[in-house]
């Protein structure tokens, strides 16, 4: 028989779940620990012989053998196997229709469940660095400022970027999408209620839930807006720097040293309209083609541009 469970997903290793009703009729696919796994639902069933599963259906992308899954239950984890349905044209498409079960203890009812490909609920980090960029809005992100943003802190050490999109205009969500084709940007859509008045479109909420889905995947999240930069000053990329500072405060004690949890960074102000001589005096330090100048100066290119700050900084 098939009961109304609520299904929700794992995300991560961390307890975040999406509860879905199996009345609802919206219909969404949720990868499992960001594989090629996709859930589409999930049942409770209890056989003619009194067995209790959880029984799920999805897609995920061909493999001759699939990882197994595990689903956890009232804090009890249950392994399970994923099959692929047979499939009339296999050789046309990448991926297939699968699914999966995982036998549960006996008298064994959920009220939801969650799916890991882990069965030890921990993972090493896939990322040094992961940037988070909380309510990007029109009137505070242009498509040239994303991309010299995401550009820069590659180059710096990031690997990967989340952005929790409340209104971006229709050019810059181009980009957006582009970056997420290429595996480097994570969009969480951020539609707020309308009554909501929380500070700064409930920005705390979304760095928890960053640092939450990222708590065992990541080293370090970079909590930035896309018009700030961490630019490391005794040495030339973020893992530098961090083993600089840990270093400095810590001492050089080999690999059992402590690691810092958290650090914040000193701010300063740039121009972002430079005074009339300013140009040409970066022009007699660096070099730049003709061509290099229009288009730093066509699409202001603020971390080209901006090489003075004010005095005094701020914190």
């Amino acid at each position: 028989m098939l009961t109304n469970i609520e299904r929700a997903f794992y995300t991560h290793t961390c307890f975040y779940f999406h509860r879905f009703h199996t009345t609802d009729t919206s219909g969404t696919f949720q990868a499992i620990d960001n594989s090629k796994i996709w859930i589409y639902s999930t049942f409770f069933e209890v056989t003619e012989t009194s067995d209790y599963y959880i029984k799920g259906l999805g897609i995920a992308h061909r493999e001759r053998v699939y990882p197994r899954v595990y689903c956890q239950v009232n804090g009890s984890l249950f392994e399970g196997r994923i099959e692929s349905f047979l499939d009339s044209h296999p050789k046309h498409t990448s991926y297939t229709s699968i699914y999966f079960r995982c036998r549960l203890c006996q008298g064994c009812r959920p009220d939801f469940v969650s799916l890991t490909l882990y069965s030890n609920n921990t993972k090493e980090s896939t990322n040094a660095f992961t940037v988070l960029y909380p309510q990007p809005r029109k009137y505070n992100i242009t498509p040239y400022r994303i991309i010299q943003s995401i550009e820069l802190n590659t180059v710096l050490g990031a690997q990967h970027v989340f952005i929790y999109n409340n209104n971006v205009s229709k050019e810059t969500d181009i980009v957006l999408k582009e970056y997420e084709k290429d595996g480097v940007l994570t969009v969480l859509p951020w539609p707020l209620p309308r009554e909501s008045n929380a500070w700064y479109y409930a920005q705390h909420t979304a760095i928890n839930d960053c640092v939450y889905r990222n708590r065992n995947s990541s080293a370090y999240v970079a909590i930035i807006d896309v018009d700030e930069f961490i630019m490391p000053v005794n040495t030339t990329s973020w893992p530098d720097m961090i083993e600089h500072i840990n270093n400095e405060y810590y001492g050089d004690t080999g690999n059992n040293k402590p690691v810092m949890g958290s650090m914040a960074f000193e701010s300063c102000l740039f121009q972002t309209k430079l005074p009339n001589n300013t140009w040409k005096e970066i022009m007699q330090n660096y070099s730049f083609t003709e061509e290099e100048e229009k288009i730093i100066n066509k699409y202001s290119l603020s971390s080209l541009l901006s090489f003075e700050r004010t005095d005094p900084p701020f914190s």
